[in-house]
């Protein structure tokens, strides 16, 4: 009697665990975290404008208040006020005040105060999950990865077994 049927069952069963798991919800998190909207969680006075001195990937920004250091390049006008916000998306931010999506991210943590800022209570997946949009084409990309390779695992274990059904169908 040939267990062929329970086999294909199987390996459907497997195919469809390893689409959902590895491919449907990935993508679900990255459809919804790339479509939530920008919320601004917390801000804070950052001071005004000096200078920037970039280094390499790195630049630090003298303020009134102190030195920040970003990573990419920043550049404002001398005495232009500036804050550091936490967004819902991309984290913590130094920003001008003034001129909108002028932001670029804070390499490190701040010490200084911040503020919370009122806004509507959604539950955002980032507030649960900690997922940033940086993570996420990585997220999807080892996703599609593992998704192939296990496919790749589960033909060559199908190949396996017809091959040994064939060979108890000539003994």
């Amino acid at each position: 009697m040939s267990n062929e049927p329970q086999t294909v069952h199987l390996a459907l069963g497997m195919f469809l665990f390893v689409l959902v798991t590895f491919v449907l919800v990935p993508l679900t998190l990255m459809l919804w975290c790339h479509f939530e909207p920008l919320q601004v969680l917390q801000s804070g006075d950052a001071g005004t404008f000096r200078t920037a001195a970039s280094h390499g990937d790195l630049t630090n920004v003298a303020t009134s208040t102190g030195v920040i250091t970003v990573k990419d390049g920043f550049s404002a006008l001398v005495g232009q006020p500036l804050l550091v916000r936490t967004t819902n998306k991309y984290g913590l931010q130094l920003c001008t005040t003034g001129v909108p999506h002028h932001c670029t991210a804070v390499s490190g943590t701040w010490v200084g105060p911040m503020h919370t800022v009122t806004r509507n209570e959604h539950w955002y997946i980032r507030n649960f999950s900690g997922i940033r949009e940086s993570l996420l084409p990585m997220l999807m990309m080892g996703s599609v990865t593992a998704f192939l390779a296990l496919i790749a695992t589960v033909a060559v274990a199908a190949d396996r077994i017809r091959d040994d059904e064939d060979d108890r169908i000539r003994r």
